[in-house]
Protein backbone atom coordinates (compact mmCIF):
# COMPACT_ATOMS: atom_id res chain seq x y z
CA UNK A 1 0.00 0.00 0.00
CA UNK A 2 2.71 2.46 0.67
CA UNK A 3 4.35 2.22 -2.79
CA UNK A 4 0.86 3.31 -4.38
CA UNK A 5 0.61 6.38 -1.96
CA UNK A 6 4.45 6.93 -2.54
CA UNK A 7 3.73 6.84 -6.51
CA UNK A 8 0.64 9.28 -6.20
CA UNK A 9 2.56 11.75 -3.97
CA UNK A 10 5.34 12.15 -6.38
CA UNK A 11 2.83 12.52 -9.44
CA UNK A 12 0.46 14.97 -8.10
CA UNK A 13 3.88 16.71 -6.68
CA UNK A 14 5.75 16.84 -10.18
CA UNK A 15 2.01 18.07 -12.54
CA UNK A 16 2.00 21.06 -9.53
CA UNK A 17 5.67 21.71 -9.16
CA UNK A 18 6.07 21.97 -12.89
CA UNK A 19 3.34 24.20 -13.72
CA UNK A 20 3.82 26.72 -10.46
CA UNK A 21 7.58 26.68 -11.50
CA UNK A 22 8.40 26.27 -15.18
CA UNK A 23 4.85 27.04 -16.37
CA UNK A 24 3.87 25.67 -19.79
CA UNK A 25 7.07 26.41 -21.32
CA UNK A 26 9.05 23.34 -20.81
CA UNK A 27 12.50 23.15 -22.18
CA UNK A 28 13.17 19.98 -24.68
CA UNK A 29 16.42 18.25 -24.48
CA UNK A 30 18.76 18.05 -27.48
CA UNK A 31 18.08 14.94 -29.41
CA UNK A 32 21.14 12.57 -28.22
CA UNK A 33 20.68 13.27 -24.77
CA UNK A 34 17.14 12.42 -24.96
CA UNK A 35 18.54 8.73 -26.31
CA UNK A 36 20.97 9.00 -23.45
CA UNK A 37 18.21 10.19 -20.82
CA UNK A 38 15.71 7.47 -22.51
CA UNK A 39 18.42 4.70 -21.96
CA UNK A 40 19.38 5.55 -18.47
CA UNK A 41 15.95 5.15 -17.58
CA UNK A 42 15.38 2.00 -18.95
CA UNK A 43 18.19 0.85 -17.06
CA UNK A 44 17.25 1.87 -13.94
CA UNK A 45 13.88 0.81 -14.46
CA UNK A 46 14.99 -2.96 -15.12
CA UNK A 47 16.78 -2.91 -11.69
CA UNK A 48 14.19 -1.05 -9.92
CA UNK A 49 11.63 -3.84 -10.79
CA UNK A 50 13.86 -6.83 -10.31
CA UNK A 51 15.06 -5.93 -6.88
CA UNK A 52 11.64 -4.88 -5.76
CA UNK A 53 10.14 -8.35 -6.85
CA UNK A 54 13.64 -9.63 -5.11
CA UNK A 55 12.64 -7.19 -2.16
CA UNK A 56 8.92 -8.06 -2.18
CA UNK A 57 9.40 -12.28 -2.26
CA UNK A 58 11.91 -12.12 0.31
CA UNK A 59 10.92 -9.44 3.04
CA UNK A 60 7.87 -8.08 2.15
CA UNK A 61 6.09 -4.96 0.88
CA UNK A 62 6.20 -3.89 4.74
CA UNK A 63 9.96 -4.52 5.71
CA UNK A 64 12.68 -2.07 6.27
CA UNK A 65 14.36 -3.29 2.97
CA UNK A 66 11.51 -2.30 1.10
CA UNK A 67 11.65 1.66 2.79
CA UNK A 68 14.99 1.02 1.74
CA UNK A 69 14.61 0.77 -1.69
CA UNK A 70 12.26 3.39 -2.30
CA UNK A 71 14.82 5.62 -0.67
CA UNK A 72 17.45 4.46 -2.94
CA UNK A 73 15.30 4.36 -5.84
CA UNK A 74 13.97 7.84 -5.47
CA UNK A 75 17.55 9.21 -4.91
CA UNK A 76 18.87 7.39 -7.97
CA UNK A 77 15.98 8.75 -10.54
CA UNK A 78 15.88 11.98 -9.49
CA UNK A 79 19.02 12.71 -8.64
CA UNK A 80 19.80 11.52 -12.35
CA UNK A 81 17.24 13.41 -13.57
CA UNK A 82 18.43 16.67 -11.96
CA UNK A 83 22.29 16.25 -13.27
CA UNK A 84 20.87 15.94 -16.82
CA UNK A 85 18.56 18.58 -16.56
CA UNK A 86 21.16 20.81 -14.71
CA UNK A 87 23.95 19.19 -17.71
CA UNK A 88 21.53 20.11 -20.42
CA UNK A 89 19.41 22.47 -19.96
CA UNK A 90 19.83 26.44 -19.62
CA UNK A 91 16.76 27.18 -18.21
CA UNK A 92 17.11 26.53 -14.24
CA UNK A 93 13.81 26.18 -13.05
CA UNK A 94 13.36 22.62 -14.49
CA UNK A 95 16.39 21.63 -12.68
CA UNK A 96 14.72 22.63 -9.13
CA UNK A 97 11.56 21.12 -9.85
CA UNK A 98 13.83 17.89 -10.05
CA UNK A 99 15.58 18.49 -6.74
CA UNK A 100 12.37 19.27 -5.09
CA UNK A 101 11.10 16.27 -5.89
CA UNK A 102 13.65 14.00 -4.67
CA UNK A 103 13.28 15.44 -1.52
CA UNK A 104 9.68 15.30 -1.19
CA UNK A 105 9.96 11.70 -2.17
CA UNK A 106 12.60 10.59 0.23
CA UNK A 107 10.14 12.30 2.79
CA UNK A 108 7.31 10.83 1.91
CA UNK A 109 8.71 6.99 1.51
CA UNK A 110 10.12 7.79 5.40
CA UNK A 111 6.89 9.09 6.34
CA UNK A 112 4.68 6.20 5.05
CA UNK A 113 6.45 3.62 6.38
CA UNK A 114 6.60 5.43 9.69
CA UNK A 115 2.93 5.37 9.41
CA UNK A 116 2.38 2.17 8.12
Amino acid sequence: MPFVLILLAMIISNYILSNLIVGTTKKEFPENVKKINLFARIIIGIIAIISFLLINMNYGAESEAMKWFWVIFITVLFGFQSYIDWKYLKDRKQTIVSVILLFIGIGTANLLYIIY
